[in-house]
């Protein structure tokens, strides 16, 4: 996958001419035909080419406006300048479309920006597109390490008998048997620990409402740990040991689906957050559960180093002699530390994207356990690599400490690959591309049998079959 790091064009970039002020705006949400959960696009205010950072933000002011009724239209708005300076404006519609509807943007009472949408469709609107018109709408690009995954599987075709077997072997696990037929979903549950099922019936329905997908028959694990040795099921966490394919987590889904609503955390809201590099505080800082033996030491370690502000909030695993247990820190606050401790739990810890967004040096723990966007990262360049037992994190500290520049730059790098990567609409576009590879494994057409349950409530989402007059001619793949 190949990134730009220079620029904020996503799909659209709009300018606008001020006498003293150049604001400059770009992403998905200026574009009608992304339909995220929540939409969002940035803005620049430049002056002779610098970037300003001294924008009053109690100035700003952003309204989405009916043009029919001259009122706000019924959408959630929000804006924030995040820590590298740009502007972060995000709006969640909260009817089932907005026909003829205009942002306006003003700073101290003037117009900077206004984009008049014939209409824009919310996450309610069952209008699925073409999965050519949606990858190209989306910005879709190739995930190569999915396409490496699925590369490895080309000997092994999926049958009904080697699925059937493989649901059979993992009957007690955290594993869904799904379908995907005719664009809608089916499942048969296989262990009773599926907690987690909301978040993957969510992220499908929600992609089904986008996107024509192919028909499959596949097994998604909804537990912690990788299942698969053999057959490719889906798993939020990867191993060196597993076969599992890699997809992006529930807490990612979570974030994606609920922003705006009922999360006020996610990967976009932590870069609201946190300091400027200068005034970040000098220590490496981790907040967690004791669920690892590294956790404990460096834990242990920090009672003794003023380097170092790492501490236990839950003790579940081990006795909490090794270490003191202390109360929780927002994530919101983690930004407020230079170095971010990045270390295992029971598997890859979840909070790595938010911790990524502080713009904070994180050191990350050599770990055999894999998210989706783990093999981009490049260590020196991206983040600094402690060792298997985080056994060398004083002497790294150290040379963070010595070597600040060089430490903030990785920060930054760090930062920059991680916004882009694990940007919401990149979710979507690594489910489609999962399914769409595994679909060409497959060698028969799935059948829904008795077993299966049609899955069509959303918890969080009441469906509308909304005018998808935008969509009209698109049914390729159907």
């Amino acid at each position: 996958m190949k990134f730009n790091y220079e620029t904020l064009i996503i799909f659209l970039w709009h300018k606008i001419q001020g006498k003293e002020i150049d604001w400059r705006f770009a992403g998905p949400g200026l574009d009608e035909q992304v339909n995220l959960p929540v939409r969002y696009f940035y803005g620049a205010p430049y002056q002779n080419g610098t970037l300003l950072l001294d924008i009053d933000m109690n100035e700003i002011s952003f309204q989405i406006i009916d043009q029919k009724t001259q009122k706000r239209a019924r959408a959630r708005t929000e804006h924030g300048l995040t820590h590298d300076g740009k502007i972060l404006f995000r709006y969640k519609i909260i009817s089932p479309f907005l026909a003829s509807s205009t942002i306006k943007i003003e700073y101290k009472r003037s117009s900077i920006f206004s984009k008049t949408f014939e209409k824009l469709q919310s996450e309610s609107c069952n209008c699925p597109k073409s999965r050519a018109t949606f990858k190209s709408a989306y910005q879709c690009t190739e995930f190569k390490h999915l396409t490496s995954s699925f590369n490895k599987l080309q000997n092994k075709k999926i049958n009904k008998k080697s699925i059937h077997r493989s649901s059979e072997t993992l009957k007690g696990d955290s594993v869904i048997h799904y379908i995907i037929k005719d664009n809608k979903l089916y499942s048969k549950e296989l262990s009773e620990r599926l907690d987690f099922k909301r978040f993957s019936d969510g992220i499908f329905l929600s992609l089904l409402r986008k996107v024509n997908l192919p028909d499959i028959e596949f097994l998604f694990n909804v537990g912690d740990w990788p299942v698969s040795r053999e057959f490719p099921v889906f798993s939020w966490c990867g191993s060196e040991e597993s076969s599992d394919i890699v997809v992006p987590t529930w807490d990612q889904i979570k974030t994606t689906l609920l922003s705006m609503s009922k999360i006020n955390v996610d990967i976009l809201t932590m870069q609201l957050n946190g300091k400027s590099w200068q005034s970040k505080i000098p220590k490496g800082f981790f907040r967690g559960r004791d669920s690892s033996k590294e956790r404990m030491r460096v834990s242990a370690l920090s009672m003794n180093n003023t380097a170092l502000d790492a501490g236990i909030t839950s003790f579940q695993f081990h006795e909490q002699g090794n270490g003191t247990k202390v109360p929780i820190v927002p994530m919101s606050d983690f930004g407020n530390y230079k170095f971010q401790l990045l270390l295992d739990g029971t598997v890859a810890p979840y909070r790595a994207p938010y911790v990524f967004q502080t713009s904070s040096l994180v050191f990350k723990q050599k770990s055999k356990f894999a998210e989706w966007w783990y093999p981009y990262l490049r260590k020196d360049i991206d983040f600094v690599e402690l060792d298997e037992k985080a056994e060398n994190i004083e002497e790294k500290i150290e040379w963070a400490l010595e070597n600040d520049e060089i430490a903030e730059w990785i920060a930054q790098n760090g930062f920059e690959l991680t916004k882009e990567l694990l940007k919401p609409e990149n979710v979507y576009c690594h489910y489609l591309q999962a399914f769409e590879q595994y679909s060409e494994l497959m060698d028969y057409e799935p059948i829904v049998s008795d077993e299966f349950q049609l899955v069509n409530k959303d918890p969080e989402v009441t469906v509308h079959n909304c005018n998808c007059e935008l969509e009209k001619n698109l049914r390729d793949e159907l």
